[in-house]
């Protein structure tokens, strides 16, 4: 399983659990389908904590459940999305003594008008707002914070769940070409299992992304993690690569394209140098 297992208190981190398809491991002369992992990845440090190959009959959700219970994450936060909001994936999270923030969708319709009926009825305990401006594109995004007991009261959720984030995300795009502005906005919710304040939920969800736009491209993009046609054991390979994704991000000086190419270039020696802890 474990890439860093007992290597570092992650007490104070946050953790994304997050799966990913190899998507050409499939198999049709087998008749097995692409392979699966779940990655633990430490959002702060930019490593790849763990792997677990997720068992071709099931899916995500056990394993995440099994993998809580295997990383030291006492009093750290754990980061995940909508698939995890189980009721038995919360009590793995109390189980492993750790704090969770999980995406609320309508898989779980009943909850989310809950959700959004308590939110509307109360002032948030807790708001950060922040903003972003890159080429053509303005973003603000405000995270408040509610207490959950109107919620959840008298429903089974109500031992695993403390607060409720909400996120308010709007996005003009300006049209090069025209000038003309559109605007775009979103309202998100999450589940937490403690109270947290709306400046660390906020950097806790943004930091979930950096499974898809860090560790999730370089693999496909860099190491052509999709592109590849291993059929047999696939995971140990995917292994392989985290290793060497975990020596270039704790030894990165440029891109990763161009560090790799200088490792492959320098050789045995140069590896044996870097540091990966």
């Amino acid at each position: 399983m474990g890439l860093l297992d007992g290597a570092s208190d992650l007490s104070q981190r946050i953790v994304a659990l997050d799966g990913k398809t190899l998507r050409r491991s499939f198999d049709h002369f087998r008749d097995r389908k692409a392979a699966q992992l779940l990655h633990a990845f430490d959002t702060q440090a930019g490593l790849v904590l763990a792997h677990l190959d997720i068992d071709e009959k099931t899916n995500e959700i056990p394993a995440a459940q099994q993998l809580l219970g295997e990383l030291p994450l006492a009093h750290g936060t754990v980061t995940l999305d909508a698939l995890h909001c189980q009721k038995k994936t919360f009590e793995a999270v109390a189980q492993a003594e750790a704090h969770a923030l999980v995406q609320l969708k309508d898989n779980q319709p009943t909850l989310v008008q809950q959700v959004e009926t308590a939110c509307a009825s109360q002032q948030p305990s807790s708001r950060d707002a922040s903003s972003n401006t890159a080429r053509n594109r303005y973003e603000t995004r405000t995270v408040e914070v509610f207490a959950a007991t109107h919620a959840v009261a008298g429903t089974e959720w109500r031992p695993l769940i403390e607060t409720i984030v909400r996120v308010n995300r709007k996005v003009w795009h300006r049209n090069a070409k025209t000038g003309l502005l559109s605007g775009t906005s979103d309202l998100t919710y999450y589940l937490a299992n403690f109270t947290t304040p709306a400046n660390h939920a906020a950097a806790a969800i943004r930091g979930h992304w950096h499974v898809e736009n860090k560790l999730h491209y370089t693999r496909d993009v860099t190491f052509l993690e999709d592109q590849s046609r291993i059929r047999r054991n696939p995971g140990v390979f995917a292994r392989i690569r985290s290793f060497g994704y975990n020596i270039l991000r704790r030894n990165q000086t440029s891109t990763f394209s161009q560090d790799r190419y200088a490792a492959a270039l320098a050789g045995l020696d140069a590896l044996l140098k870097w540091k990966l802890s």
